[in-house]
């Protein structure tokens, strides 16, 4: 809202001008909001501390209520940016691996990698989705700048608190500029420092 920040507030917009938010049309949580997506029919909300499905909604004429539903206090986000929806499931970074919910129940889905997971710069983690590998590709980053790492989860697979991962290794910690990697019509382009390429 303008140049000041509510971290803790989540704001809707009318139902079909969504630049439009009238002063009322808001819920503040409790806790700080890191990420959001959407099931099929729910907005999701993650919060530093839980997740939430958002039940309610405000009406055009101001009746009615944003009404949030806790679905887990496993764990909340750690990254705006390493949150994603994907077959009507949202897929986050924890503060102690990667989850996914369903709008309903919140489940851990890297325990495999946990220790590794613990090592990562958690706050900088980036989500992309591939549509033509139909796998969810997150950067990772284990210093301050810069990311080396990209961690692939296939949905053809098993999804479980033990799910498998490829990790694929750069050759620095700089290999991969920080917001440079995007799904362009199914194909995955990845930016380092000699230009773009296609995973």
């Amino acid at each position: 809202q303008g140049f000041v920040q509510y971290p803790y507030r989540l704001v809707q917009s009318l139902q079909n001008a969504l630049t439009n938010f009238p002063p009322t049309f808001y819920y503040d949580f409790k806790e700080r909001l890191v990420c959001c997506g959407h099931t099929i029919n729910k907005p999701i909300v993650i919060s530093e501390k839980a997740v939430y499905r958002i039940d309610g909604i405000f009406a055009d004429d101001g009746s009615g209520a944003i009404i949030p539903e806790k679905i887990s206090s496993l764990s909340g986000g750690v990254s705006p940016d390493g949150a994603i929806s994907v077959n009507n499931k949202v897929f986050f970074a924890g503060e102690d691996g990667f989850y996914m919910t369903d709008g309903y129940q919140c489940v851990p889905i890297s325990g495999n990698l946990k220790a590794r997971y613990a090592t990562i710069e958690k706050s900088k983690t980036k989500a992309v989705f591939s549509k033509e590998e139909n796998s969810i590709y997150w950067l990772i980053s284990y210093a301050a700048t810069g990311y080396s790492e990209i961690w692939v989860l296939n949905l053809e697979k098993q999804i479980s608190d033990s799910s498998c991962f490829t990790v694929l290794t750069g050759k620095d910690s700089n290999m991969l500029a920080p917001c440079a990697t995007f799904s362009d019509e199914g194909e995955l382009i990845r930016g380092d420092k000699d230009g773009f390429i296609f995973i």
